[in-house]
């Protein structure tokens, strides 16, 4: 997990969310977000290491946020908060055992969460 600025990150995966969301297929989705990078927001004095944020809904429903631009990250009131790139089978491949889900683009209108088991597979889905 390597911190970089936004200008890495790939718009396809902004793509095929919005192509999920208007009813498209949850395999490409996931293939796509396998084989592009997100932006986790991090806490301040976070150092070296990368955490994954935990945010609630006001239901109480805990996630882990990510982001596909700085733009949908600005949405979310998180502009200036550092934030570290991260491939997603890289993450899917350090997800943790409790049972949150990665919510991509909280807040925003093509926004999707993704059940931990998904996360757990990204890594299997590259090059597929």
């Amino acid at each position: 997990m390597s911190e970089t600025g936004p200008e890495g990150l790939q718009n396809s995966m902004e793509a095929a969310l919005a192509r999920l969301v208007d009813g498209g297929d949850h395999l490409e989705f996931l293939q796509a977000l396998a084989g592009s990078e997100v932006l986790l927001p991090q806490p301040e004095g976070h150092g070296e290491q990368t955490v994954l944020p935990i945010m609630q809904e006001q239901d109480g429903q805990q996630f882990i946020p990510a982001f596909t631009s700085t733009e949908r990250l600005a949405e979310a009131g998180l502009a200036g908060q550092d934030v570290v790139a991260v491939g997603g089978a890289e993450l899917g491949a350090h997800w943790p055992a409790d049972p949150l889900p990665l919510t991509l683009n909280p807040g925003s209108e093509i926004s999707v969460a993704v059940p931990p088991e998904a996360m757990r597979a990204l890594p299997n889905l590259l090059g597929s």
